[in-house]
């Protein structure tokens, strides 16, 4: 699967623990530590067993630290062991990098398609994730706190007032165009946010 980060930035991102549970399931454990246990569990609730064997990061290409990474593992197998190595390497010829998963040893063909399905639906959860970050770097948000006493004005004034201040370009926020509710990340009902129309200017 190819990828636009660096191959540094691509194997640190597939082991976050948090992004890991993404692409490779909620149950999945993979740690890259020589001898960790870990666990490959699709959504269905099938699991496989097996220990990492070491993780490695090499110099690869004429490039000054370009570098290529690899986890070796075996997982368990009816007719004894499977061979599981994931490697991420920078492309030689593009910008970013590719990711590659490979089984070796699979004891028949049932077994490599369920290792082919589950690798599969892995990495598009992978590729999706990925372009969901690549989206929120693209398009950033700002938020601007603002800290008032409760008095008599109605929830959102201050905001509102903030707003047509110049905080934003003048002309560019109207009534039909702002939005100001509870604000859902908190469970403070005394919480407002204020949202406005985005404008085509820098």
């Amino acid at each position: 699967m190819p990828s636009r980060m660096y191959a540094e930035q691509l194997w640190e991102f597939l082991w976050r623990p948090e992004t890991l549970q993404r692409w490779a399931g909620p149950d999945t454990r993979l740690i890259p530590k020589s001898r960790s246990r870990l666990v490959l569990a699709d959504p269905l609730g099938s699991r496989r067993h097996g220990r990492v064997l070491g993780a490695s990061a090499h110099p690869f290409g004429a490039a000054p630290n370009s570098k290529a990474f690899s986890l070796s593992a075996e997982l368990e197998a009816a007719t004894g062991t499977v061979a599981l190595t994931i490697a991420v390497r920078p492309r030689q010829w593009e910008e970013g990098c590719r990711l590659r998963v490979t089984e070796r040893s699979l004891p028949d063909p049932a077994a490599r398609q369920a290792a082919a399905n589950f690798w599969q639906d892995a990495l598009r959860r992978l590729d999706d994730l990925l372009a969901e970050v690549a989206a929120r770097r693209n398009a950033p948000r700002q938020a601007l706190i603002v800290i008032h006493g409760i008095g008599e004005q109605q929830p959102g004034d201050t905001l509102a007032a903030l707003a047509r201040s110049g905080v934003v370009p003048p002309g560019s926020v109207t009534t039909a165009d702002r939005w100001v509710k509870p604000d859902s990340a908190s469970d403070s009902f005394e919480l407002r946010q204020f949202t406005f129309k985005a404008t085509d200017r820098p």
